[in-house]
């Protein structure tokens, strides 16, 4: 089997994933773990991803997505 291109497999596949599925691929393999762990990847993932609040402790991630500004009553 091909391997992807590592661009496409970053911007059309780890990108598009929620938070909590990122995280578990960190545990893939060397590559993976690096690659997630990447400030620069977190910087991408944040700038395509949808707004959202995330809280981060030693024992768990927890991810709360945010209405949209639109979805507001009075636009607020």
């Amino acid at each position: 089997m091909m391997d992807l291109p590592s661009d496409i497999f970053v911007n059309n596949i780890l990108l598009k994933l929620h938070v909590r599925s990122i995280i578990s691929c960190k545990y893939v393999c060397k590559t993976w773990y690096n690659l997630i762990s990447d400030p620069e990847f977190a910087k991408l993932h944040m700038l395509q991803a949808k707004t959202c609040l995330l809280i981060r402790r030693i024992d768990r991630t927890i991810y709360i997505p945010l209405p949209q500004r639109k979805n507001l009553p009075n636009g607020a």
